[in-house]
């Protein structure tokens, strides 16, 4: 049986997750390509989540940046990034070494001029650095058996679904109130009329 090539083996992984974060994450990716050319990506498809790191070797000590793919959503992890200046507060973490930001909008987000400040300074304090000419490639280093949903759970998409079927029966309730309360209105309004004329034309005994 024929092995998978790395990057057919990555798309897999990425495909489990939901069409939006699978696309998303897809979009993250060839952006990052584009970022840190030259880089060694090293796929982790663990336990928690899908991670993919930008090494400069096939070491996990070489790893300067990661995206890690999670059910709702995905993070850039940058390593080393304890003492980055950061003037708008974007880096989050307290730990030793590294620091993360969430990828709200995809690639708009590694777009934002104060994110790609953060990833200049990365790339430039990195060691060993990576080396932007060389021909970057894709390396399968773990896959985990037991692994947490990549999607959300099923009884949280049922229950958004129920709020929003329940919305609309609101509001389609509200309007039929309304229509009918108008309708009756104007029945009303003939009957008091005729009913006026009725006492202008009775004759005064």
């Amino acid at each position: 049986m024929a092995t998978k090539k790395p990057e057919a083996e990555l798309a897999t992984f990425i495909a489990k997750y939901t069409p939006e974060i699978a696309a998303r994450a897809r979009e993250v990716l060839a952006e990052m390509r584009t970022i840190v050319p030259g880089a060694i990506e090293l796929v982790y498809d663990n336990y928690n989540a899908l991670g993919v790191g930008f090494s400069a070797n096939e070491k996990a000590s070489g790893v300067v940046f990661s995206i890690v793919l999670y059910p709702r959503w995905i993070n850039l992890f940058f390593f080393g990034a304890a003492g980055f200046p950061d003037p708008k507060k974007l880096l989050i973490g307290t730990g030793s070494s590294v620091r993360h930001i969430v990828l709200a909008d995809g690639v708009q987000t590694l777009r934002e001029p104060a994110v790609k400040a953060l990833m200049r300074h990365g790339l430039m304090v990195a060691d060993p650095p990576i080396d932007p000419k060389a021909k970057g490639y894709t390396v399968i280093k773990a896959v985990s058996e037991n692994q947490r949903p990549r999607r959300p759970p099923v009884k949280v998409a049922a229950e958004k679904l129920l709020a929003t079927s329940t919305s609309k029966k609101s509001t389609q309730s509200l309007a039929a109130k309304k229509s009918a309360s108008s309708a009756a209105a104007k029945k009303r309004a003939p009957t008091a009329s005729a009913a006026n004329a009725a006492r202008r034309s009775k004759p005064k005994g």
